[in-house]
C-alpha cells in the first residue's frame, strides 16, 4: 500500500513519471498474489499515461482492467477512446460493440460509438446512435450537443440551433457548465446570427456582448464561465455600462465578484477606478504594476487573469483573458475563438512601455 500511496501523491502533484514508476512496481507486486487493488493501480497508471500523451499505453492498461473487471463500463470506454484518439477505428468498433452488448442501457457507450462514426465521416450512422442515446438519457447535454454538431455538419442549421438550445437548457451540473456552456452559447449565437433567429432576450444579450461589449467585459464574462458562472455574470452589465467610458464597468465587476464569493487580486498603482474596496479577506490590492512573473504565478494557482492596458493616447482599453496555460484575445472574433499559448505573453499583446497597466485576477472554489 505504501507504493500505491506514494504513487498517488506524485500523481496529485503532477509528477507523472515518478508516479508511473511507483505504480508499475506496485502492479508487479499485486499481480503475483491477485491483490484486490490491482485494478485501481492500473487505473491510476492509465490516468498518468493519459496526462503525458501516451494513448496506446493507456489502452494496454485498460485492456488489463477489462480482464479484471469486465462488468465495469468505464474500462471499456477508456479502452475505446484511446483507439479513437489514435485513429484505429476498426479496433474501436470491435471493443465498443462488445461493450454495448454487455451494457445495453449505457447512453455513454452509445455516444462513444456515435463519436467513432462521426470521426469517420459517417454522419447518418452517428445520428442513429445519438438518437438511441437520447432515448435512454433525454436530459443529457452531451447527447444534445453531439446531435447539434451532426445537424450543423449536414447543413441543417435550424435543427442544429434547436438542439444546441435543448443542450443549453440541460446544463445543470458544475462540471457540465465548465465543459459545455461556453461552447454551446457561442454556437447558439453564431447560428442565430446566420439564420436571424434570436429566440429570447438572453440570446440577444449574448449577441450584444459579442459585438458591442468592450474587451474587459468580454474577458470577465468568459472568465466567469470557467467557474460555471457565465449566465449570471452577463446579466449584471447594462447597455449604459457597455457604452460608457472604459473604466465605468470596473466597480460593478468587483461588486459582482465579491457577491458571488470569488477571491480577487488587483494589481493597479492607481486603483481609483475600482470604486471603494472594503476590507475583505477575498480581496488583495497591490498598488503596483504587474510583471510577467505575476501572470505565471497566478495562472499556476488556478486564477482567471485579465491583464489590461489603458493608454490615453490610444483608447479604448485592451484586455486579454488568461486561464491555466491558455490565452484569448477578444479584439476580434477570430482571435477570441482561438486559444493561444500563455508563453507568448506579453510580447504580442502589451509592449513593455504601455501606459496604465493593471490586472484583475479571480477564482472560485468549484
Amino acid at each position: 500500500m505504501a507504493l500505491l500511496y506514494s504513487g498517488s501523491c506524485y500523481s496529485f502533484k503532477g509528477d507523472c513519471k515518478k508516479a508511473i514508476n511507483l505504480f508499475s512496481k506496485c502492479i508487479d507486486l499485486y499481480e503475483s498474489d491477485n491483490n484486490r487493488w490491482l485494478w485501481w493501480v492500473l487505473y491510476e497508471r492509465s490516468v498518468c499515461y493519459s496526462r503525458i500523451g501516451e494513448p496506446l499505453l493507456v489502452f494496454e492498461d485498460a485492456k488489463r482492467m477489462i480482464d479484471i473487471e469486465p462488468n465495469e463500463s468505464i474500462n471499456w470506454n477508456i479502452a475505446v477512446r484511446q483507439l479513437l484518439y489514435t485513429g484505429k477505428f476498426k479496433e474501436a468498433h470491435y471493443y465498443i460493440d462488445r461493450a454495448i452488448n454487455l451494457f445495453k442501457d449505457s447512453s455513454e457507450l452509445l455516444l462513444t460509438k456515435a463519436e467513432i462514426y462521426k470521426n469517420q465521416g459517417s454522419l447518418e450512422e452517428a445520428h442513429s446512435y445519438i438518437n438511441r442515446a437520447i432515448s435512454l438519457a433525454p436530459n443529457s447535454p452531451e447527447a444534445r450537443k453531439m446531435k447539434a454538431e451532426i445537424c450543423e455538419n449536414q447543413g441543417r442549421l435550424i435543427e442544429a440551433l434547436d438542439e444546441y438550445r435543448r443542450a443549453e437548457k440541460r446544463i445543470k451540473s458544475k462540471l457540465s457548465k465548465l465543459l459545455y456552456e461556453e461552447e454551446i452559447l457561442d454556437k447558439i449565437i453564431d447560428l442565430s446570427k446566420k439564420i436571424r433567429n434570436f429566440r429570447n432576450e438572453n440570446e440577444q444579450m449574448y449577441f450584444r456582448f459579442r459585438n458591442d461589449g468592450n474587451c474587459f467585459i468580454n474577458c470577465l464574462i468568459r472568465g466567469c464561465g470557467f467557474f460555471g458562472d457565465r449566465i449570471n455574470a452577463v446579466k449584471v452589465f447594462s447597455k449604459e455600462i457597455l457604452s460608457g467610458p472604459p473604466w465605468k464597468e470596473f466597480e460593478p465587476a468587483i461588486k459582482y465578484l465579491i457577491s458571488n464569493a470569488y477571491r480577487i487580486i488587483i494589481y493597479d498603482p492607481e486603483p481609483i477606478n475600482w470604486g471603494i474596496i472594503k476590507k475583505d479577506k477575498r480581496i488583495e490590492l497591490k498598488r503596483i504594476k504587474y510583471i510577467k512573473k505575476d501572470i505565471y504565478k497566478l495562472a499556476n494557482k488556478g486564477f482567471c487573469i485579465i491583464p489590461c492596458s489603458l493608454d490615453p493616447k490610444s483608447l479604448p482599453l485592451h484586455a486579454v483573458l488568461i486561464y491555466k496555460s491558455g490565452l484569448w484575445d477578444p479584439i476580434n472574433e477570430i482571435e477570441w475563438k482561438q486559444r493561444h499559448d500563455i508563453k507568448i505573453f506579453p510580447v504580442k499583446y502589451f509592449p513593455k512601455k504601455t501606459a496604465g497597466r493593471f490586472l484583475l485576477a479571480f477564482k472560485k472554489k468549484l
